[in-house]
């Protein structure tokens, strides 16, 4: 059975009936295809259990102004120990809680958290473009909100999973990854989504149209700039570790600092940035499809 046979099959093994399933076809085949392009070093039980997250968040992104009530009511009714009302919900709830045997304590914990903060920002995200104020200051606020609606913490975890990275063994080696993982798939996301959201007048405003606000610049300049960053961001990464890597191998080392790139266990986890950017190569409806990491 493939990948998506097998996330349907859990979806329908959480609660959520055939009926629904059926419905969300289109975002469980977009989950797939990231999961599949993106987690090639994972286990199949691992990828699968990526590939049901990304279901159920880039169909509650998909699903958001209908099922708004719901998601206000998410986090209350999850620390009350009460029931959802919406199916989907009751499901993704059910799932979090298998976070901890995959992922590890503290990565289990993380991805909770980043799923609690994905709904929040998701409700705050419907109402802020009317009401926001973007100074020239607020730069930095892109960058935090970013973080809450791309649910970028959670996937950066995914790539540390128990069977491979033990967290009693390697959370000291990986965990000072996580920040800059986290950075390379919001700028990725970024660029990957932005043309989607122009494609479509329903999509709330993105990073890119907000940078566009706070900065005074077209969006073609603030996609440029992006782009820009983007690619000095990864070209740092790996002259960084090209040269520590010279530096060890003369019996040195160049400074203290680590980068993702330096601390990501290899070949345990052979990440490129091929595979972290979820495969350029994929066809234009692919590309445009990914908007669970908004």
């Amino acid at each position: 059975m493939g990948l998506k046979g097998r996330v349907e099959n859990s979806l329908e093994s959480h609660g959520i009936s055939r009926e629904f399933i059926s419905k969300i076809g289109q975002c469980i085949n977009t989950a797939t295809k990231i999961t599949s392009f993106t987690y090639p070093f994972v286990s199949h039980e691992v990828r699968e259990a990526i590939a049901l997250y990304a279901s159920y968040v880039i169909t509650i992104d998909d699903l958001t102004t209908k099922i708004l009530p719901d998601l206000k009511k998410y986090t209350t009714q999850l620390v009350l120990g009460q029931s959802h009302q919406h199916e989907l919900l009751r499901g993704f709830t059910r799932f979090l809680g298998g976070q901890q045997q995959l992922f590890g304590q503290f990565g289990g914990d993380m991805i909770v958290k980043g799923s609690i903060e994905f709904i929040s920002a998701a409700v705050v995200e419907q109402n802020q473009d009317k009401c926001l104020h973007l100074s020239s200051d607020a730069s930095d606020y892109l960058v935090f909100f970013r973080a809450k609606t791309g649910g970028a913490e959670p996937f950066a975890f995914f790539c540390f999973p128990e069977n491979s990275n033990p967290e009693d063994q390697d959370l000291a080696r990986y965990v000072a990854a996580i920040p800059s993982i986290m950075l390379f798939l919001g700028y990725v996301n970024d660029l990957l989504s932005f043309y989607k959201e122009e494609c479509n007048a329903e999509d709330c405003p993105g990073f890119i149209q907000n940078h566009s606000k706070v900065h005074g610049f077209t969006l073609l300049q603030s996609l440029h700039q992006l782009r820009k960053e983007t690619i000095e961001e990864l070209a740092d990464r790996v002259a960084s570790n090209t040269c520590q890597g010279q530096q060890t191998a003369k019996g040195g080392t160049l400074n203290h600092r680590h980068h993702a790139i330096d601390l990501l266990p290899h070949p345990k986890n052979p990440l490129t940035c091929d595979s972290m950017s979820m495969h350029r190569e994929s066809s234009p409806e692919t590309k445009m499809e990914i908007h669970g990491y908004h």
